[in-house]
């Protein structure tokens, strides 16, 4: 007596026909999907640098009020530095330059003295009449930025 067939192959598994269509449809997928991945990895590295840069200036005011002392705050957009000194030693230093992310700012380098009051004043902070708006943008790519406001007694403000 002969077996009886159920009408499947013995063999199982994908054909290339079918595995080429899949290749096919990733490949078209992963092409729409890796530019908007690229640019929102962009603006999430401006963003962080902005954040960072203004949790920094309220670190140094904290710590000048927690410690009844003048701690100075210096933002220097050309090096693509920030950093919190108290005594002339260096506290803590962002480096937002190292994920290829620029600033600039319409008053130049930035410092705040921070008093135990938590003002920024005279005699070693920059003397600011109006806000000063610091843009920061990636390196090499147009369109990506995010901005802070800088006010004359040390206050930062997202834009």
């Amino acid at each position: 007596m002969r077996p009886r067939r159920t009408g499947r192959s013995d063999r199982s598994g994908f054909t290339i026909v079918e595995l080429a269509i899949v290749v096919t449809i990733a490949s078209l997928l992963i092409g729409i999907a890796l530019p908007r991945m690229q640019q929102t990895f962009h603006q999430r590295d401006v963003n962080g640098a902005r954040d960072g840069v203004m949790l920094l200036a309220a670190r140094a005011r904290a710590q000048a009020m927690e410690q009844a002392q003048t701690v100075e705050f210096r933002l220097d957009a050309d090096g693509g530095v920030a950093a919190v000194l108290q005594a002339g030693d260096t506290i803590e230093v962002l480096r937002f330059a190292e994920n290829n992310v620029v600033a600039e700012s319409e008053a130049g380098d930035i410092v705040m003295c921070y008093t135990a009051r938590g003002f920024a004043t005279e005699p070693c902070s920059t003397n600011l009449e109006s806000p000063a708006e610091v843009r920061f943008m990636r390196e090499g790519v147009d369109g990506i930025t995010a901005s802070l406001e800088v006010w004359q007694l040390g206050q930062l403000r997202k834009l």
